[in-house]
């Protein structure tokens, strides 16, 4: 089999983002602004309703402290969605 046909039957419906609701402190970001950890870009906003936003963000960032422009993001994720493993089997 061909190295890219192995790869994509491999990664194949890995789900390495997720929805999350997020706490923020400062200015509500606009829909759309990246979420960052470490000067490198984990997610982006969806959308923001009082101190509270949506976000898409990498499976690995959920325990971290991230920057949105001015804004500092905390995510909320449910306590069922704490420690999922991006490779586990039934978590896709």
């Amino acid at each position: 089999m061909g190295q890219k046909l192995t790869a994509r039957t491999k990664y194949r419906g890995l789900v390495k983002r997720r929805l999350v609701p997020v706490a923020f402190t400062g200015p509500a970001p606009a829909p759309g602004t990246p979420a960052t950890t470490d000067d490198q870009e984990t997610g982006d906003l969806r959308s923001c309703a009082g101190r509270l936003a949506l976000a898409t963000l990498q499976l690995n960032a959920l325990e971290k402290v991230l920057d949105a422009g001015d804004t500092v993001l905390r995510p909320r994720a449910p306590a069922w969605m704490r420690g999922v493993d991006e490779g586990a089997p039934g978590h896709s």
